[in-house]
């Protein structure tokens, strides 16, 4: 049984919003692909935006709709945004096969509510989508998925 690839996007902001900058390394299995990169300001303002963006299409209280074009367009501005310049190593350290576990680690809601689902990496589909991926967001920066030693609780009794 192959075991799963965790691929790591840790991002932290560097300033004061609105002229913040955001700063993100990836890792895959814990070995670091890329370290201390840094979006533009004027990326890390259109980060914001998208963010702004989705999110509202959620606050009209109705079902969202995006047109394809427009869904493909932000699926390529996220991915090249946060892991074309990383891809080709991410693929190389991945087993074909395998299952992917995509983790975004930070403490910023505007990167965790980012729609990263929509993301698509060449030749693939929406990881949304894709069953060899998943997705977890964790509210902190810097790190990894922590091994659980402990046990579950029990179920809840009927």
């Amino acid at each position: 049984m192959t075991k799963d690839a965790i691929i790591t996007l840790s991002i932290d902001e560097a300033g004061t919003p609105p002229e913040a900058t955001f700063l993100f390394s990836v890792m895959v299995d814990g070995t670091v692909v890329a370290s201390n990169q840094s979006l533009s300001p004027e990326d890390s303002k259109a980060v914001r935006e998208i963010s702004r963006r989705y999110n509202g299409l959620f606050e009209a209280g109705c079902m969202p709709k995006l047109a394809a074009e427009k869904l493909a367009a932000l699926s390529a501005e996220l991915f090249a945004l946060w892991l074309a310049g990383s891809w080709e190593k991410i693929k190389d350290m991945v087993k074909p096969g395998s299952q992917r576990l995509l983790v975004i680690a930070s403490d910023l809601p505007d990167v965790l509510n980012l729609p990263w689902e929509l993301l698509r990496p060449p030749g693939g589909h929406f990881l949304g989508v894709d069953s060899k991926f998943s997705i977890r967001r964790f509210l902190r920066a810097g790190g990894q998925i922590p091994a659980f030693d402990g046990e579950l609780r029990p179920r809840p009794r009927p």
